[in-house]
């Protein structure tokens, strides 16, 4: 079968399965008679924050800066938890530009503009798509169906956000 995922869950999948057969192709796969696959792939990113009430902050930034801006963090980060990074002089860059299986949401990632939703309520949009994408793919409901719903919650929190803020 096939399911769309992430570079992040490969190591999880071969840790898991060291056999498992395992490939990787951009989104859209390309249908037959097209000359060319599609471009697209999951790319969202990760957050990182600091509650208000820490009891340390600027040890928590200096973490924070370590994992996600050097070139020592970046690739204990990836290695550890397989996240892209984000920071261009990141040697995880140059493992993911090697490996067959990342090389193709490398390839996507460098190429992509405007590759994070402006919206607050992006990690609700996230595990909202991660929900009703898998729904679809199990055949409980069409992919049409899993993509209203999907537009539907996320507009819904998208108000209830705006109201909380008064905005």
């Amino acid at each position: 079968g096939m399911a769309a995922l992430g570079p992040r869950s490969v190591q999880q999948i071969l840790e898991a399965k060291p056999d498992f057969e395992y490939g990787s192709t951009l989104l859209p796969y390309q249908p037959p008679g097209a000359t060319e696959p599609g471009a697209g792939t999951w790319i969202g990113g990760w957050g990182a924050f600091i509650p208000s009430e820490a009891k340390h902050p600027e040890a928590a930034w200096e973490f924070l800066r370590w994992f996600a801006a050097t070139p020592e963090g970046t690739l204990a980060e990836f290695e550890t938890v397989n996240y892209p990074p984000g920071y261009l002089g990141s040697p995880a860059l140059a493992k993911m530009r090697a490996d067959p299986i990342l090389r193709p949401s490398y390839d996507a990632m460098l190429a992509a503009t405007n590759i994070k939703p402006s919206l607050p309520e992006t990690n609700y949009f996230s595990q909202q798509l991660e929900i009703h994408v898998a729904r679809a793919v199990y055949g409980e409901v069409s992919a049409r169906e899993a993509m209203r719903v999907v537009k539907e919650n996320t507009r819904r929190e998208a108000e209830r956000f705006k109201n909380q803020m008064g905005l």
